[in-house]
């Protein structure tokens, strides 16, 4: 996954950044590995010390790191930028310097489709900014609800793993698991296992009936296999209401 982070472009190693007045916000971007196993705490912990280097070079222009990329010319290194807005915006950053903050007002626009913006306070507040052509209002306010999930659960849980985080709050996840899998009731009329199967397998041929690993059996596949070992047993002298032994190993085709 890769995304766009700002910086300050004022690398603490260039002579005399303290003296120089001017815009040097730079936007680079960020690579990060996300292991369903890794536990969280490490992970956080190795993304901080990748940032921590890659600030020897917040100065060097995003023109530059497209070319050292190798990726072809014109390609965008990211679309999605992440904004954490540290700069000093309250009273008490300017007590002793003689100034007065009386009020702030910040109008910001992005040429990114997506840029998600984080302000630290008693809060922390979350905003976004995004090409309304490309992203609608219902899906940012899902995707910000569920980054409010996720630091929830990273703050009650730090030993977790990044597998078990949550990512829906709890009524998108009843939404899923109780709304939309909703179906009407199956009726007991005494319709056997393999009429049932087959009928799907005429309805819906290519859905995945059964899984194990990477093992998927579409409903065709398992109907067509229910019938190759239909054949072998009535080969066999089976017959209705015959009871036969069948010795497979545990997978899928046992089904």
């Amino acid at each position: 996954m890769v995304f766009g982070a700002t910086v300050s472009g004022r690398g603490a190693e260039l002579a005399g950044m303290e003296t120089r007045v001017g815009l040097f916000i730079n936007t680079l971007p960020v690579r990060v590995r996300v292991p369903a196993g890794a536990p969280l705490l490490g992970w956080l912990e190795g993304i901080q010390a990748r940032q921590a280097e890659t600030r020897e070079h917040e100065h060097a222009p995003l023109v530059e790191v497209q070319r050292w990329s190798g990726l072809p010319r014109g390609t965008p290194l990211f679309e999605h930028v992440l904004v954490f807005e540290s700069y000093p915006a309250s009273a008490g950053a300017v007590e002793g310097a003689g100034l007065e903050l009386l009020g702030a007002r910040v109008a910001e626009r992005s040429n990114y489709p997506f840029a998600l913006l984080a302000t630290p306070g008693e809060a922390l507040a979350l905003r976004a900014l995004f090409d309304a052509g490309r992203h609608d209002d219902a899906a940012v306010g899902r995707l910000l609800d569920g980054m409010a999930t996720l630091l929830e659960g990273m703050a009650r849980d730090p030993g977790a793993r990044l597998a078990d985080l949550p990512l829906l709050p709890a009524a998108e996840r009843e939404r899923l698991l109780a709304e939309w899998s909703a179906g009407p009731p199956l009726q007991d009329d005494g319709c056997p296992v393999h009429l049932r199967v087959a009928e799907q397998a005429r309805l819906a041929p290519a859905a995945v009936a059964v899984a194990q690993g990477d093992v998927r059996l579409t409903y065709a596949e398992l109907e067509a296999r229910s019938a190759e070992l239909a054949d072998r047993l009535r080969a066999h002298g089976v017959g209705p209401e015959t009871r036969a032994a069948v010795r497979m190993e545990t997978s899928p085709g046992a089904i």
